[in-house]
């Protein structure tokens, strides 16, 4: 991912994240193909072009202050598949956002590469009145 969509993914993550008080909380669940998850094992620059990629997405979503938590799920190119297009769930964050058009714009920052990020939002329980 190059440095000025690094940046701009930044200011836009900030800017959207008015307060927790008025944040709603979502779920950006990372589908990725085969081939990019052969990467993950990759020795080469290929793989460390993966990880880099990556690293910087996960340090831009961490700074935005947005994450809530998250993690790489241990998954690899033969791991099946719920899904008819063959992506693979590799992994999620969990986001809270001024609103879905936020949390999309953070999900579309994702270097997925033929792969997608499906925008969740969580079912808030309050859980005094329950």
């Amino acid at each position: 991912m190059r440095a000025a969509t690094l940046k701009s993914l930044a200011v836009l993550a900030l800017s959207v994240i008015p307060g927790i008080a008025a944040a709603e909380p979502y779920t950006l669940f990372i589908y990725e193909t085969p081939a990019n998850l052969a990467l993950r094992a990759d020795a080469g620059a290929a793989g460390a072009a993966y990880w880099q990629s990556w690293t910087a997405y996960s340090e831009t979503m961490g700074a935005s202050g947005a994450v809530r938590g998250g993690a790489p799920m241990l998954v690899g190119p033969d791991s099946a598949s719920d899904r008819a297009d063959g992506l693979i769930l590799s992994g999620y964050f969990q986001i809270d956002v001024a609103d879905a058009a936020a949390a999309q714009a953070l999900a579309d920052a994702a270097p997925v590469n033929g792969g997608l990020v499906a925008v969740v939002p969580n079912l808030v329980i309050d859980m005094a009145t329950n």
